[in-house]
């Protein structure tokens, strides 16, 4: 990763980088922009209401959520922050696939990210440059599950059938063209980009879940022939993400490039609980590996709940925590817990997300 979390968010605005490696948090720059200060939570937090927030309501964004408070649009982290909400938030879901869709490069499997321009326009923010995403594969993945999820809680059929096609375009374009002989999604369709060739083991989860999830709602209405091709595609991604499992580490890789697991929080530690977080399934990857992977998490970061590592929480751990019974469960409200002394803006949609998906599973 060329730029950490932590080097983006001291950046001065004029400073922030237009494109980014590795799942870089964009909210940096939208904290640096922020015109007034932001604190830790208080007793009513609510993540949806701070979701809400992020929302552009005027000019040619309308409709768009950025990652925080005066901050950058991010499809990738926008997309996930939203599944967790996408039956509180239906009409504003649809407003999002609607522009992202609009704005998608499908010949090309893209979409650029937008840093928008507040100065000019304040609540209307025009777009003041466009940024390189940060992955096409996982992008597209979380898109596909996005409308797929909002499709499944009673989009109308118009809706459906006005977007499928370029739906199926883009898992066309950002996941099945990017797919290696191992199954697995390499990160950009551009062979020019920094890293294009390698398969991240977080993203092809994400792709996963967004395959199967796409297929499903293909099935469901009826169109055998593509809810087919896609649920082949995502048998292939699985079957390369068993392959990124060790048994002699007992612990997944966390890329085909790693020829063994390292000790660094990000990615080693984090990417050990996505097959989990996303329930993918395929021969020699199921709940012995899920279990193996928590483990490497305890072992290479025993303080992720107390947020030691990063500046931001990775909310996502307590979403898995949140699943694995009596002990996980403590384990996830330690995490929401200190997450609670967080300054806003560390607090990005991704991770919003994630605060009340595993605020429900909490709640049961």
């Amino acid at each position: 990763m060329a730029v950490s979390a932590r080097q983006t968010a001291m950046m001065p605005c004029s400073a922030a980088p237009s494109s980014f490696s590795r799942r870089i948090l964009l909210a940096g720059m939208g904290a640096c922009l922020a015109a007034r200060p932001v604190g830790a939570l208080g007793a009513g937090f609510s993540p949806l209401a701070a979701v809400r927030a992020l929302r552009i309501t005027a000019g040619p964004l309308a409709g768009a959520f950025t990652v925080a408070p005066l901050g950058v649009v991010n499809w990738y982290f926008g997309n996930l922050g939203l599944l967790p909400l996408a039956a509180r938030l239906p009409s504003e879901v649809r407003a999002w696939l609607d522009l992202q869709i609009a704005r998608y490069d499908i010949p090309r499997g893209t979409i650029a990210d937008v840093e928008p321009d507040y100065a000019s326009a304040g609540a209307s923010p025009g777009i003041k440059r466009l940024l390189l995403s940060d992955s096409d594969d996982a992008y597209a993945g979380t898109l596909l599950a996005l409308a797929a999820r909002h499709d499944a809680l009673g989009a109308d059929d118009g809706w459906w059938n006005a977007n499928v096609d370029a739906l199926k375009g883009i898992a066309r374009s950002g996941i099945r063209a990017l797919q290696k002989p191992s199954g697995l999604t390499r990160t950009f369709r551009s062979h020019a980009r920094p890293g294009a060739d390698v398969a991240y083991l977080m993203d092809n989860c994400e792709v996963w879940s967004g395959l199967t999830a796409f297929a499903a709602r293909l099935a469901a209405r009826g169109d055998r022939s593509g809810a087919a091709v896609h649920t082949r595609a995502a048998e292939k991604v699985a079957a390369g993400i068993a392959g990124l499992f060790d048994p002699a580490a007992g612990a997944f890789r966390p890329s085909d490039s790693n020829a063994a697991v390292g000790t660094a929080f990000y990615p080693d530690a984090t990417a050990q609980v996505f097959p989990e977080l996303h329930g993918v399934v395929a021969p020699g990857l199921g709940q012995a590996q899920y279990d193996a992977g928590w483990a490497a998490l305890g072992r290479i970061a025993p303080q992720w709940p107390a947020l030691a590592y990063d500046s931001y929480p990775w909310l996502l751990l307590a979403a898995v925590a949140a699943r694995r019974g009596a002990a996980g469960q403590r384990l996830a409200r330690l995490q929401l817990a200190a997450a609670r002394t967080l300054p806003t803006a560390r607090l990005t949609i991704n991770e919003l997300g994630y605060w009340q998906r595993t605020a429900d599973l909490l709640r049961g």
